[in-house]
């Protein structure tokens, strides 16, 4: 069984600009295999870094976890135990944002996470 550290590892590979996305996609999948709450906790830890460079693979991540709803509320439960003046926090509500621009038609799951 591989380690959470493997998450951060695996999340550092994604690059918006990559001619790879079959890659991107296999990340994913193997990201997704971690147990919900663990995947969900490193993800938040490296996101200002995927934020940053790769803000599209950042809210497809974060898309994802929101369509599955025991993820959504582990999502939510996790954020609510971190300060709001956290980086990291300011950085899933940035990724959030962006997910609210370019998909409105998650606004609703947003603000499930974010409220």
């Amino acid at each position: 069984m591989a380690t959470t550290r493997c998450i951060t590892l695996l999340v550092d590979h994604f690059n918006d600009h990559s001619e790879f996305s079959e890659l991107m996609f296999g990340i994913i999948h193997l990201l997704e295999s971690f147990d919900d709450e663990s995947y969900i906790k490193e993800l938040i830890k490296v996101s200002p870094k995927l934020f940053e460079k790769a803000p599209g693979w950042a809210s497809t991540l974060f898309i994802r976890i929101m369509n599955h709803p025991p993820s959504l509320f582990i999502l939510r439960e996790v954020l609510n135990n971190i300060n709001e003046a956290n980086p990291e926090r300011q950085a899933v509500a940035s990724i959030l944002g962006y997910v609210k621009v370019n998909e409105p038609a998650l606004i609703e799951k947003v603000n499930i996470v974010l409220n």
